[in-house]
């Protein structure tokens, strides 16, 4: 169960940092 969270925090955040970079490199 906390692997699974884990995984999905891991997911969360990727996803976030790649919508920051796009949102940066569209600036």
């Amino acid at each position: 169960m906390n692997g699974s969270r884990t995984v999905s925090l891991l997911r969360n955040s990727t996803l976030v940092t790649a919508v920051n970079l796009l949102l940066h490199i569209q600036k």
